[in-house]
């Protein structure tokens, strides 16, 4: 004699007391903390732009005003995607499995605190995330608006330096250097704080040819850790991580130096794509969720960014 089990299926433990684990997710970081942010816009908005030339002219004598140069008023135009993301939950349907645990005893379920706080709030983490890949190269057509980097490079104009076939620690400090030399001398004496941002694979090669020729001496190379973020040697120029660059999700290795005073997000509600409105209907018996925002995004000035991409 055996022992059977021909009519069992293998055990396995279902605990429904166990920690959820859910995949992590890119928070905002630089792009969107930095840029000028304009709200309350419905559709467009058309911000005004002033340039002027100045032309000297020989003085010291009393003779007629000559008038040269013109002072020249342009707009930019910040035009918004309308983006909505919508969900429905069933309840019942969590019933035939451990998911059972997750719900209030009673078989009549009447709010939307009804379903597990987790499922909305994992809904607002990757609302957060797309919008972090999108705010660079989102399409209206693909995804329901244009992100900086698209603008930038339909823009055109802006200063290149030599691409390579691809970004290593050989040539990864050099290529930087290159960029901060390409920076306009205007926008470097201006003072302000300039950004290159590039996707985590470049920055990670970056940080490891910094710290292999010795340049974090300094204490920055903790930074760099912590912060996702150091200061090339020498220079005003903040060495940025953001993950909206990374290759997996444009297919391209680029890398945008710029003074974020130079570049505007539209928006209508400031937070909204944080926000998730969430009601019980009692017609169906499901709840539903939605986010609804308005995003866009414009660069004022493309010819004082520095652009680098591999061949």
């Amino acid at each position: 004699m055996a022992l059977s089990f021909s009519g069992l299926s293998a055990y396995v433990k279902e605990d429904s007391r166990a920690p959820l684990f859910a995949a992590l997710y890119n928070k905002a970081g630089a792009l969107q903390r930095e840029a000028n942010i304009y709200t309350g816009i419905k559709s467009s908005v058309k911000l005004p732009y002033i340039s002027d030339t100045v032309i000297f002219q020989t003085g010291g004598t009393c003779t007629a005003i000559n008038a040269s140069g013109d002072t020249t008023i342009s707009q930019k135009q910040i035009t918004v995607g309308h983006v909505i993301v919508d969900k429905d939950y069933c309840p019942i349907a969590l019933e035939p499995y451990f998911t059972q645990e997750w719900l209030k005893e009673g078989a009549l379920y009447t709010s939307e605190a009804d379903l597990p706080a987790f499922i909305s709030d994992m809904m607002t983490k990757m609302v957060s995330e797309n919008v972090r890949i999108y705010d660079w190269f989102g399409t209206t057509a693909g995804n329901k608006y244009d992100g900086i980097g698209t603008k930038i490079e339909s823009a055109g104009s802006y200063q290149t330096v030599t691409a390579q076939a691809s970004v290593t620690t050989s040539n990864v400090i050099g290529i930087i250097d290159a960029m901060y030399q390409a920076v306009p001398g205007r926008i470097q004496m201006a003072g302000n704080k300039l950004r290159l941002f590039m996707g985590l694979e470049d920055y990670r090669i970056a940080v490891t040819a910094y710290k292999n020729a010795n340049y974090f001496n300094n204490g920055d190379f903790q930074s760099a850790a912590n912060n996702f973020e150091f200061i090339a040697p020498g220079t005003n120029v903040v060495v940025t991580a953001d993950p909206g660059l990374n290759a997996t999700y444009n297919g391209t290795h680029k890398m945008y130096l710029l003074d974020p005073k130079n570049i505007w997000l539209g928006v209508d509600g400031s937070g909204d794509d944080e926000v998730v409105d969430m009601w019980y209907e009692k017609k169906d018996r499901k709840i539903y969720a939605t986010t609804a925002f308005k995003r866009g995004w414009q660069v004022i000035n493309s010819n004082e960014v520095v652009r680098y991409s591999n061949f």
